[in-house]
Protein backbone atom coordinates (compact mmCIF):
# COMPACT_ATOMS: atom_id res chain seq x y z
CA UNK A 1 0.00 0.00 0.00
CA UNK A 2 1.29 3.44 -0.92
CA UNK A 3 0.64 5.78 1.99
CA UNK A 4 3.52 8.27 1.90
CA UNK A 5 6.18 9.65 -0.42
CA UNK A 6 8.84 7.08 0.46
CA UNK A 7 6.52 4.14 -0.25
CA UNK A 8 5.52 5.83 -3.52
CA UNK A 9 9.19 6.06 -4.48
CA UNK A 10 9.70 2.40 -3.55
CA UNK A 11 6.69 1.36 -5.62
CA UNK A 12 7.95 3.30 -8.64
CA UNK A 13 11.41 1.74 -8.21
CA UNK A 14 9.88 -1.75 -8.09
CA UNK A 15 7.78 -1.00 -11.16
CA UNK A 16 10.77 0.33 -13.11
CA UNK A 17 13.08 -2.58 -12.21
CA UNK A 18 16.01 -0.43 -13.33
CA UNK A 19 18.61 0.65 -10.79
CA UNK A 20 20.07 3.21 -13.22
CA UNK A 21 16.84 5.25 -13.04
CA UNK A 22 16.54 5.31 -9.24
CA UNK A 23 17.90 8.85 -8.97
CA UNK A 24 15.26 10.07 -11.46
CA UNK A 25 12.25 8.74 -9.53
CA UNK A 26 11.48 12.12 -7.87
CA UNK A 27 11.46 13.67 -11.36
CA UNK A 28 9.05 11.01 -12.62
CA UNK A 29 6.73 11.65 -9.69
CA UNK A 30 6.85 15.42 -10.22
CA UNK A 31 6.11 15.03 -13.94
CA UNK A 32 3.19 12.71 -13.19
CA UNK A 33 1.79 15.19 -10.64
CA UNK A 34 2.02 18.01 -13.18
CA UNK A 35 0.27 15.97 -15.87
CA UNK A 36 -2.50 14.83 -13.55
CA UNK A 37 -2.97 18.37 -12.26
CA UNK A 38 -3.22 19.75 -15.80
CA UNK A 39 -5.80 17.16 -16.86
CA UNK A 40 -8.01 16.99 -13.80
CA UNK A 41 -10.95 19.32 -13.46
CA UNK A 42 -12.99 19.90 -10.35
CA UNK A 43 -16.10 21.96 -9.86
CA UNK A 44 -14.19 24.68 -7.97
CA UNK A 45 -12.11 25.31 -11.11
CA UNK A 46 -15.15 26.14 -13.25
CA UNK A 47 -16.73 29.55 -13.38
CA UNK A 48 -19.78 30.77 -15.25
CA UNK A 49 -20.07 34.25 -16.64
CA UNK A 50 -22.13 36.15 -19.12
CA UNK A 51 -21.27 39.10 -21.28
CA UNK A 52 -21.44 40.67 -24.69
CA UNK A 53 -19.05 39.74 -27.46
CA UNK A 54 -17.58 42.50 -29.58
CA UNK A 55 -15.39 41.38 -32.48
CA UNK A 56 -15.29 37.89 -30.94
CA UNK A 57 -13.85 39.25 -27.69
CA UNK A 58 -15.32 39.69 -24.23
CA UNK A 59 -14.06 41.70 -21.28
CA UNK A 60 -13.56 39.52 -18.23
CA UNK A 61 -13.95 40.77 -14.68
Amino acid sequence: MINDYSTLQAAVAAWLSRADLAARIPDFIQLAEARISAEIRVRQMDAALSGVLANYQATLP
